[in-house]
C-alpha cells in the first residue's frame, strides 16, 4: 500500500473512558459506516433518487447508513423539522451533526452548557440516530488554545461521541503540538477527524468546481491514526476519477486494515460536482468490500426505478461495474 501522509506520533488507538465507549458502541451499529455530506440534493434524482417525490433523506437511508449533519453547523432545526427526520430514517441511522458554528468558530467553544443544552436538547428525539458530534474548529484555532479545548472536553456531557476537526497548521507541523492535541482527545474518549482535501489540490485546478472548492478545504497533511475504535474520514473527490480513485484506493486498503483490527470507522464522500458524490461513495465501499467482508450496499432508489421503466441511466465514467454486490 502507498503510505498516506501520516505524521501522527501516536502509537496504537488508545482506551476510551468507560461511559464514552459504551455509549459510542451503541450509536455505531455497522463495522463501517458510509454516507456524503448531505441528503437533500436534486442533482440525484434519476440516480441515487428516484425521479419523483421529495422524500429524498427517506430514499437517503436506504442506502446508507450514516450522514454528515451539516446544517446543523449553520442553525438548529425545528422540533417539527427533527421529527421530520426520525419518521423517515429506521433507528439504526446515525447523523453526524456538527456543532453550531456560534460556538465553535465565534465562541470557540467558550461558555458550552447553555448552547450545548439547546443543540442536545433539540436533536434528542431522533434516539439512538444522534451518532458521534462533530466540533470542527477554525484554522486559527491553534496550540496556544488548547486550555479551552481541554474545559470543554471535561464540561462535555457523558455518554455523548465526539470527534474533533482540527485546522490549524501546528496540529499537523510541530509534533510537539500534535501529541498534546491527541493525548489531550484521547484522554476524554474524542476522536480526531481526518480531514483527506488533497484530490482537489492535486488535480486538474481550472476545473471550475474544484477552484471553487479548495478555498474552504484545507490542504493539510493527514494524520491517518486513530485516537479510539471509531475513526472518521471526511474524503474531499476531485471530479475527476483519475485524480481520486487512486486515493480511493489507498484509503480502502487503510479503512480494511482498521475494520480488521477491531475498529468501526465512518467515511463521508464529498465531491465538487454533487452528482458524482454518491458514485464515488458507493466505489469506496466496493473497495473496501474486497478486502474485507461487508455486505453489499441496496440498490439505489433511482436505479430500481430506471430498471422497473427500462431507463438508461447516464454513466459517470466510473467503471462498468456500478452496482455494488
Amino acid at each position: 500500500m502507498k503510505p498516506l501522509d501520516d505524521r501522527s506520533a501516536a502509537g496504537a488507538a488508545g482506551a476510551d473512558p468507560s461511559a464514552r465507549r459504551a455509549a459510542i458502541e451503541e450509536r455505531a451499529p455497522s463495522a463501517f459506516s458510509i454516507g456524503l455530506p448531505q441528503w437533500a440534493n436534486d442533482a440525484w434524482r434519476g440516480s441515487l433518487y428516484r425521479r419523483g417525490g421529495r422524500d429524498h433523506l427517506r430514499q437517503y437511508s436506504e442506502v446508507w447508513t450514516a450522514v454528515e449533519g451539516n446544517t446543523t453547523f449553520y442553525s438548529l432545526p425545528s422540533a417539527r423539522t427533527v421529527e421530520s427526520w426520525r419518521q423517515a430514517t429506521p433507528p439504526t441511522f446515525r447523523f453526524v451533526f456538527k456543532l453550531p458554528r456560534s460556538l465553535t468558530h465565534d465562541a470557540l467553544l467558550q461558555n458550552a452548557a447553555g448552547p450545548l443544552d439547546l443543540f442536545f436538547e433539540r436533536l434528542d428525539p431522533l434516539g439512538p440516530r444522534v451518532g458521534t458530534t462533530m466540533a470542527q474548529l477554525p484554522p486559527f484555532f491553534g496550540p496556544d488554545r488548547l486550555g479551552d479545548l481541554e474545559r470543554f472536553l471535561i464540561r462535555w456531557p457523558s455518554g455523548r461521541p465526539l470527534a474533533v476537526e482540527l485546522r490549524h497548521r501546528a496540529f499537523f507541523d510541530l509534533p510537539r503540538a500534535a501529541t498534546r492535541a491527541d493525548d489531550l482527545l484521547r484522554s476524554h474518549g474524542a476522536e480526531r477527524v481526518m480531514l483527506d482535501a488533497h484530490a482537489v489540490w492535486e488535480g486538474d485546478l481550472e476545473h471550475p468546481a474544484v477552484a471553487t472548492a479548495r478555498h474552504p478545504k484545507p490542504r493539510l497533511p493527514i494524520r491517518a491514526t486513530p485516537l479510539g475504535r471509531h475513526p472518521i474520514l471526511r474524503f474531499i473527490a476531485h471530479p475527476e476519477p483519475a485524480t481520486t480513485l487512486p486515493r480511493l484506493d489507498r484509503w480502502a486498503e487503510r479503512l480494511a486494515q482498521w475494520i480488521g483490527e477491531g475498529l468501526r470507522p465512518t467515511a463521508f464522500v464529498h465531491c465538487p460536482v454533487d452528482r458524482r458524490a454518491p458514485e464515488l461513495a458507493r466505489r469506496l465501499h466496493q473497495l473496501v468490500a474486497a478486502r474485507t467482508p461487508l455486505g453489499p450496499l441496496p440498490a439505489w432508489p433511482g436505479e430500481r426505478e430506471a430498471r422497473a421503466g427500462q431507463m438508461t441511466l447516464p454513466s459517470l465514467g466510473l467503471s462498468s461495474d456500478a452496482q455494488d454486490g
